[in-house]
């Protein structure tokens, strides 16, 4: 049964297979029919396609033959209209450069005809520049010994250095000028020392290398600081003196030693020596004394070495005659006849030699005066009246002299007063103190001059018969000599000290003879007080012990 049953199933097995073979086999036939109709229709459909796509190629081929023609034609009216708009662009270009060729020729044209028109103007100019310049710095060292400031302090001056200053601002945009410009910034700073701006000197922004002039920078910035120092100096303010004096003495040092002038810098410093003595004479005598000792022997040296420098010779007289005047009684007397002597000798020297220049002339009167009052002291009147009219005639030599004709009217009116004539006296000394008064007036810080004033009102008060008279004008010469030693009497300190001694002995004794006794204790005290402090100062000697003795027993009598 299981064996049947198993045949029926393998025969029904088969009888599927094969249905299923022939349903696939009809299945296929029905896809390749299919498939095949599909191809034929593909391929007509292809067929019509190929016939569009010829007909458009075709159709292209007509278009782009027409094309073609039209870019032919174009590209020849391309190539014609290239050619031209090169040819003209060609044209134009050589048109250009043609025209900036002939600009560039006509700027260099003008720029020829400029430079040759600055040239016209500004070689002219520096030469000026550089002419107003030399007249400015021979100005310069003809006004002073060590070349120390301008004698005109006038607005002027000032005017003249604002156009200075404009000038440089307006040629500062031409480096050409920049020499010109440093050479007017070196006059600036010379000139502002001489005007006293001392804010406005600044050597730093001076181009020293442009004005070929930096071997001179020492020398030159020497010589302002000297001429600050100096002013510094006579106004009395000590301390910025000496400040500036230090940085003149710097600057000297700097000096290169010249072969061909190996005492110029020598001459500096003896120069030097003499400025500090003037700063120290008031409070320092002994330091005064030397530094005019130390600047007299340089000067010396410096004379035997150029003899003909007559400059030098009287830059010599002068520290003789500063050194003598500080000297003066003390301890030092000795010294002052030295070095008066030294300064007799060398100024006969230069008269005999000179007889031209004024100065050794004036100094001369000065020695003549000294030794006529001298004389007179002595008693010795008529050779006091010879001496007299050799200074005389001497400081009219020297042109003339206010303070030493002062200084001569003054011991000529004292000899008339003592001859009897005392009218003609009190008129001499009269019009000598108007004169020195009007002196004073130009230069009101002129110590010289407050000096002569109180000699002469000194002069006048011994001449008056009345004893109040004597006082009045005894107490307007202390009056000057008390405002000279406040400010600053330097070389005259001793001078001065010793005069108000004097005075206030004779206004003493004057009170005392008016019964007016405790005034006339009270000027004998002063008196003393001033023998003491030249005794301490300056050292003792017989006239300053005389002083103080005669004082002590005038107090002790009242």
């Amino acid at each position: 049964m299981s064996e049947e049953i198993s045949i029926d199933e393998r025969l029904n097995i088969k009888a599927i297979a094969w249905d299923v073979c022939c349903v696939l086999g009809i299945i296929a036939a029905i896809v390749f029919a299919l498939l095949w109709l599909g191809a034929e229709s593909e391929q007509s459909e292809s067929a019509a396609k190929v016939q569009q796509a010829e007909k458009k190629i075709t159709e292209l081929n007509q278009r782009l033959g027409i094309t073609e023609t039209e870019l032919s034609d174009s590209a020849e009216k391309f190539d014609k209209n290239y050619k031209s708009a090169t040819s003209e662009l060609a044209n134009k270009v050589q048109t250009k450069d043609e025209t900036i060729a002939a600009l560039k020729t006509e700027v260099e044209k003008l720029n020829a005809q400029r430079l040759q028109a600055e040239t016209r103007w500004r070689t002219p100019l520096k030469d000026a520049l550089a002419i107003s310049q030399d007249i400015y710095a021979m100005k310069w060292q003809s006004n002073s010994h060590v070349l120390n400031d301008m004698e005109n302090h006038s607005a002027r001056t000032v005017t003249i250095c604002e156009k200075w200053e404009e000038l440089c601002q307006k040629l500062a945009p031409y480096p050409e000028m920049a020499p010109e410009i440093a050479k007017l910034r070196i006059r600036l700073a010379q000139a502002y020392s001489g005007l006293g701006i001392i804010g406005r000197i600044n050597f730093e922004k001076i181009d020293w290398k442009a004005a070929e002039m930096e071997a001179e920078r020492p020398k030159i910035e020497a010589h302002v600081w000297f001429s600050v120092a100096t002013q510094f100096a006579k106004a009395g303010k000590l301390e910025e003196a000496k400040k500036y004096l230090a940085s003149a003495r710097a600057s000297t040092e700097k000096i290169a030693e010249d072969p061909k002038r190996p005492e110029q810098k020598e001459y500096y410093l003896a120069m030097m020596h003499l400025l500090e003595a003037n700063i120290a004479a008031s409070n320092d005598p002994d330091v005064a004394l030397k530094n005019y000792i130390a600047a007299s022997e340089k000067l010396s040296t410096i004379i035997t070495a150029v003899p003909t420098n007559t400059k030098l010779h009287t830059a010599f007289i002068q520290a003789c005659l500063d050194g003598a005047m500080l000297s003066e009684g003390g301890t030092s007397a000795g010294q002052a006849d030295a070095l008066r002597k030294k300064a007799y000798s060398q100024i006969n020297k230069l008269i005999e030699k000179n007889p031209k220049i004024e100065k050794p002339h004036l100094l001369y009167a000065e020695l003549k005066t000294l030794e006529a009052e001298q004389l007179l002291r002595d008693g010795e009147q008529y050779k006091a009246s010879k001496v007299l009219d050799q200074a005389r005639a001497a400081e009219k030599k020297g042109g003339s002299d206010v303070l030493v004709a002062a200084s001569i009217d003054g011991i000529q009116a004292f000899i008339h007063w003592d001859h009897g004539e005392r009218t003609k006296a009190i008129k001499i000394i009269d019009g000598a103190i108007n004169r020195v008064k009007n002196f004073k007036e130009s230069e009101p810080n002129n110590h010289e001059a407050d000096y002569r004033l109180a000699s002469l009102y000194w002069v006048k008060s011994s001449m008056r018969i009345k004893p109040n008279d004597a006082i009045l004008d005894g107490q307007t010469a202390v009056k000057y000599l008390v405002e000279l030693v406040q400010k600053g009497a330097g070389k005259r300190e001793a001078s001065a000290r010793r005069m108000i001694a004097i005075i206030y002995g004779d206004i003493g004794h004057q009170a005392y003879s008016t019964n007016q006794k405790k005034v006339a204790k009270q000027y004998f005290e002063q008196a003393q007080k001033q023998w003491l402090y030249l005794a301490k100062n300056w050292g003792e000697c017989d006239e300053y012990k005389e002083g103080q003795r005669w004082c002590s027993w005038r107090i002790k009598s009242l």
